[in-house]
């Protein structure tokens, strides 16, 4: 059963987030991850975006493998924008390949993020640690883009207004850098803002979760 869609420590309810820095590591994990080149690595890497690319393939295969990523874009950190989305499109075109989601990170380029969608309509992609606006939330959706919710969610009442009002079937949760356990606290939260019992809104959240990421535990 997994809950949580993002996490950096391990965890086996959670799908655990590899950059490529730790492919090693990710090799002998045994739990459910995810496995990608985050934007911060893209101008620090040891060997070629092809090699590199190459490695991760081989990992997408792995039946404990459930997503690209994290990867995406961010105009703060890395390379420059334009090596950003060449790698992120080369990690896009494993994905369509693998037939596995994409985990985005993505700091002030939602434009051209959704840009890139519109090139890869085919493949699911997820923005996880949302916490920009609701236009910015609405205008992702409508690209067939989902938002994944961090622990941000339980201390910013914008975010919390954004969450309300968002389809259950759009939305998912995550712990990120925080201890896999606090999940249970944001489903919690999250089922108060929904309101509805936290029985039916943590098989919701499971149900969304494992049709997203085709999990067959």
């Amino acid at each position: 059963m997994i809950r949580n869609i993002h996490t950096h420590i391990p965890a086996k309810d959670a799908i655990r987030s590899f950059s490529f820095g730790e492919i090693h590591e990710a090799i002998h994990y045994d739990a459910p991850f995810s496995v990608g080149i985050h934007p911060w690595e893209t101008n620090t890497m040891n060997c070629s975006v092809a090699e590199a690319c190459l490695q991760l393939e081989q990992l997408l295969y792995r039946k404990n493998c459930f997503a690209v990523g994290e990867c995406g874009l961010d105009k703060l950190r890395g390379a420059s924008l334009k090596e950003q989305i060449e790698i992120l499109s080369l990690q896009l075109a494993l994905a369509e390949k693998t037939g596995k989601p994409v985990i985005i990170h993505c700091v002030k380029a939602f434009n051209e993020l959704i840009s890139l969608k519109k090139e890869w309509i085919n493949v699911a992609m997820v923005v996880h640690g949302f916490r920009s606006k609701m236009q910015v939330a609405q205008m992702i959706i409508k690209q067939g883009i989902k938002l994944s919710f961090g622990t941000y969610l339980l201390s910013s009442p914008s975010i919390q207004e954004i969450y309300s009002i968002l389809p259950d079937t759009e939305t998912f949760l995550e712990t990120d850098e925080q201890e896999p356990a606090e999940i249970n606290k944001l489903i919690q939260f999250a089922a108060k803002l929904k309101n509805v019992s936290l029985e039916a809104f943590e098989k919701k959240i499971v149900q969304n979760t494992h049709t997203f990421f085709d999990v067959k535990l």
